[in-house]
């Protein structure tokens, strides 16, 4: 449990990750670091009262929603983040108040010796925090420290809020008091950048996946959002001080949310708080699925609490995993929690609050995922007045369909198609239009109505720009395009492709370098958009993508490969280009940019039947062993290695080429549940070959790995796993670990005669580095049992 409990507590340590919020964040992460270095030492403590249990359950409570606070605030829109800046204010104080609390009730109860000297117990265990060390700490300096910690909203996040919350509170609006209260917003949080612009879209994005169809007013809020980033995003393209300059700050104007609403939404269970009035429930009280008091509590298997009722709908719906955690369930019982029903009748009496009937009346809307309701709640809008919304006037709608943003009157019912809205010139004063040196796009003011000749004049002028300017037209191509599939198939079909090898061709030609750079950014710029296939490209284009591969755009020119090649349409013309054997031997590159990229590539086309020659005749093996070892690109490596186990040549290589087996074993027990499946596949592969094949495996210490993937693997690594144990127990390990192994025996002498399943305990051999060291980590009669 203890190791659980570490492991719980861990919270990411870099503040760059924190997209706003970050003083909050870095305040609430020193907190959950202190609580970290102390927390084994309480649960080995092990309070056996009531009160005790209570405690230790509220501390892994809070420390969790501490962490899930520094998640979103790291994962989140920043918009959203700056909106509701109180709210995640007055959550990070009641976690606060909540581990002074539980931490209080557990200094008295441990012994004071204990409390006094929990880090001499736990000397050896640091924790990397800014500073890389912290030492442990007792309770009473943790205590100390909860009470001098202070939360605070830095100001220019605070005054990005308030500019979004005017203009919702506003009745109407016009286009100039959108823009000037989003390029505050913008400014003031760095969204100046496509980049910058182009995450904050797709955070949003799924901030509205999460939501949708469940609450209409918070959906409403985030669909206007992306209103104002998808209309205006491209007219704040300026640096962060012109917006300042200006547009001045917004007034400061009173609360927009009331400080008893906005507490009551800054955390789950809202109906819970209206109905017992200003009593806040604790949380280890609530059931996590309804996020109200229990009435009856009960154990699931995964030994966590549930309201029976709630609990029991949930298993009736098909669901075999538990709600919070989403683990699979090894049974379905339910054991009464008879402590936790004595707490909340305890803590009823104390507040003098009765509740009659039962408590279960639930809608399905309790039964969202756990993910879903903690690490993206936004019940902080709940609260928010939006008259700008509210009216009947105007409406905001985004269609996801085509990433379009539509403005709607309800009065006249005029529509603004999004492409319009996404390439409108500048508004006055704000910036110059996009692509001004380009005479097509100001007179079409879409790429959408572009044709061949227009691609080409638009091409060319651009690469005769500075530097500067390329790459801002190059950012503002991929904004425009992304997540806009109907103007990239218009694109195509007008001839964008065609022009644009076309005009890399005649760069190659003139060895034009800046050119080939412009058009290959531009290639990329449209492959961003990865919702868009290409079924066809002109008959040179991947000749010339396989000569530019040796070219001084040799980077570029992978990662174009490495895009195309994720499309079916362009696997075999990726193939029959003849690129394969540049690509092999850039394995070898000191350029881990260029492994990289070209560990990808071959991922994706050596299932190609004329490819794999080429891997096993360019003797890659070795060099794919030494790329696994390092680890970093270990699910490609092993990709390629799985699409070449079906040729007997190849077999022979992974087994008898040194390190590869190593590496291929340790993935059993590092690995993800993908690369674990890869990894048994080549392994069994490998051991269906030959006898001496599965005495090499055998020699790397599989064995445990392996049963522990038969019970706790993917569906796949189990059925996959047993079939190689199965293998391996009809071998006769004494005899096979005694004798040379330069003999081979043919598999099926060795299945005619196999071993009884009470089998002899086996001998390992000492020149094993890697079994006798895992075995330590299963019971032998579990490591032995399909022996």
């Amino acid at each position: 449990m203890e190791n659980d409990v570490a492991e719980t507590a861990h919270v990411p340590q870099s503040s760059s990750d924190v997209k706003v919020h970050g003083s909050i964040c870095c305040e609430l992460r020193k907190i959950l670091d202190r609580i970290a270095s102390i927390l084994p030492a309480m649960e080995s403590a092990r309070p056996g009262s009531s009160l005790g249990i209570h405690a230790l359950c509220s501390l892994n409570n809070s420390v969790e929603k501490g962490k899930l606070i520094i998640q979103h605030c790291s994962e989140c829109s920043k918009l959203y983040l700056a909106l509701t800046g109180e709210a995640i204010l007055l959550r990070c104080e009641r976690i606060k108040s909540s581990l002074n609390q539980s931490l209080s009730q557990i200094q008295n109860m441990v012994p004071p010796l204990f409390a006094a000297q929990v880090s001499e117990r736990y000397s050896l265990m640091t924790v990397n925090v800014l500073n890389h060390v912290l030492a442990c700490f007792t309770i009473a300096q943790v205590l100390d420290y909860l009470r001098d910690a202070k939360f605070i909203i830095d100001s220019t996040e605070e005054g990005a809020g308030k500019a979004i919350l005017e203009l919702l509170q506003r009745n109407d609006s016009t286009e100039e008091l959108e823009l000037e209260a989003f390029q505050i917003a913008a400014s003031k949080l760095n969204l100046t950048t496509p980049k910058a612009l182009l995450i904050e879209r797709r955070s949003i994005k799924k901030l509205l996946e999460k939501i949708r169809s469940t609450d209409s007013k918070k959906e409403r809020i985030l669909k206007f959002l992306l209103y104002l980033l998808k209309k205006y995003g491209k007219h704040n393209m300026l640096d962060a001080g012109e917006h300042k300059e200006k547009f001045p700050r917004i007034k400061s104007t009173s609360k927009i949310i009331n400080s008893e609403k906005t507490d009551d939404s800054a955390d789950q269970g809202e109906d819970q708080i209206n109905k017992y009035g200003s009593v806040m429930p604790p949380e280890e009280l609530c059931c996590p699925i309804s996020s109200k008091v229990m009435c009856d509590p009960v154990i699931i298997a995964s030994g966590q609490t549930y309201e029976r009722a709630l609990i029991e709908k949930w298993f009736n719906e098909g669901h075999d995993t538990c709600p919070k955690t989403q683990k699979k369930l090894e049974n379905f019982s339910l054991i009464p929690n008879t402590c936790m029903k004595d707490l909340i009748s305890k803590w009823r009496g104390e507040n003098d609050i009765e509740i009659l009937g039962p408590c279960a009346k639930s809608t399905s809307k309790e039964f969202r995922s756990w993910e879903s309701s903690n690490s993206h709640s936004i019940s902080s809008l709940k609260y928010i007045p939006t008259p700008l919304l509210d009216g009947k006037s105007v409406d905001y709608v985004y269609q996801s369909d085509h990433s379009n943003v539509s403005f709607i009157s309800s009065e006249n019912s005029n529509f603004l198609d999004s492409v319009g809205l996404k390439e409108m010139e500048i508004s006055k004063g704000s910036s110059s239009p996009l692509f001004p040196w380009s005479a097509d796009y100001q007179k079409y003011k879409s790429f959408s109505k572009f044709e061949y000749d227009m691609f080409l004049r638009f091409f060319n002028t651009l690469s005769e720009l500075t530097l500067e300017l390329q790459d801002k037209a190059v950012d503002n191509v991929k904004v425009l395009l992304e997540g806009d599939e109907e103007t990239c198939y218009a694109m195509l079909s007008n001839g964008f492709m065609d022009a644009l090898i076309c005009f890399l061709t005649n760069s190659h030609e003139k060895s034009n370098v800046k050119a080939l750079k412009t058009g290959a950014q531009l290639f990329l710029a449209f492959l961003s958009n990865s919702r868009v296939e290409i079924l066809s490209l002109s008959e040179g284009a991947f000749p010339l993508l396989a000569t530019l591969v040796n070219s001084q755009i040799r980077a570029e020119s992978l990662l174009i490969l490495e895009r195309l090649s994720h499309q079916l349409s362009c696997l075999s013309h990726i193939v029959s280009s003849g690129i394969a054997p540049s690509i092999i031997k850039l394995l070898s590159s000191e350029d881990t940019k260029l492994v990289e990229r070209a560990t990808k590539i071959l991922s994706e086309i050596s299932s190609h039947s004329d490819i794999k020659p080429l891997l096993i005749s360019s003797n890659c093996i070795s060099t794919l062993a030494s790329i696994l070892k390092d680890g970093r690109l270990s699910e490609y490596c092993l990709k390629i290695l799985h699409n070449m186990s079906d040729i007997e040549e190849a077999l022979d290589l992974i087994a008898k080429t040194n390190g590869c087996l190593a590496s291929i074993v340790e993935i059993l027990d590092i690995g993800d549940r993908d690369e674990q499946e890869d990894a048994v596949s080549i392994l069994h592969s490998v051991c269906s070959h030959s006898v001496e094949n599965c005495m090499l495996v055998m020699k790397e210490g599989v064995i445990p790995a392996l049963v522990d993937i038969s019970v706790n693997g993917s569906e796949e690594g189990k059925e996959t796993s047993i079939k190689l144990l199965r293998l391996l127990r009809d071998l006769r390990h004494k005899e096979c670990f005694d004798s040379s192994c330069n003999q081979p025996v043919p598999i099926s002498e060795v299945e005619r005669s196999p071993m009884d399943h009470s089998a002899k305990k086996q001998s390992i051999s000492k020149s094993s580095r890697f079994f006798s060291r895992k075995m330590r980590f299963f019971s032998k009669p579990r490591s032995l049992t399909l022996f």
